[in-house]
C-alpha cells in the first residue's frame, strides 16, 4: 500500500449525467475495475458523507485517524485526503456531490425563497 495519495474524480457508475451518487459502503468494498481500493489514501474532488451503520474502527481523514461506531457520521471535503481501514463487518451509507450539485442546489433555493417572497407580497 502506498503513501502517495491518488486522486479519485466523481463517477456516478448509474448515472454519469447525475452529480449526486448515494451507495452502500458494502458494495464499495466489493466494487471491480476502479484502479485503487479504498484502503489506499486518497483525495477526492468531490464532497463525501459517510454515515456508519455497523461495525467499530478506524478512518483516516488528512492523515489523523479517527474511530467510529455506529451512529458515526464522517464528513469528507473537496481535495481531503482519506482511506478506509478493513472492517469485515462495517456496514453504511456513502453520499457523494460534486460542486455542481451544490451550486445547482443553492440556485432552486434562491427561486424558493423568491417565490415565497412574491407571494406574500401579493
Amino acid at each position: 500500500m502506498t503513501d502517495t495519495p491518488i486522486h479519485i474524480k466523481f463517477n456516478n457508475r448509474q448515472n454519469p449525467e447525475a452529480e449526486f451518487d448515494a451507495i452502500k459502503l458494502e458494495e464499495v468494498f466489493l466494487r471491480q475495475g476502479m484502479g485503487h481500493t479504498p484502503f489506499q489514501l486518497h483525495l477526492v474532488e468531490f464532497y463525501l458523507i459517510i454515515i456508519i451503520e455497523e461495525g467499530e474502527g478506524l478512518h483516516t481523514i488528512d492523515f489523523t485517524e479517527f474511530t467510529y461506531q455506529p451512529g458515526t457520521i464522517f464528513t469528507i471535503r473537496k481535495d481531503q485526503i482519506h482511506r478506509f481501514h478493513r472492517n469485515p463487518y462495517l456496514k453504511g451509507d456513502l453520499l457523494l456531490f460534486t460542486d455542481d450539485f451544490l451550486v445547482s442546489y443553492l440556485e432552486y433555493l434562491e427561486v424558493l425563497k423568491s417565490l415565497q417572497l412574491l407571494i406574500e407580497i401579493l
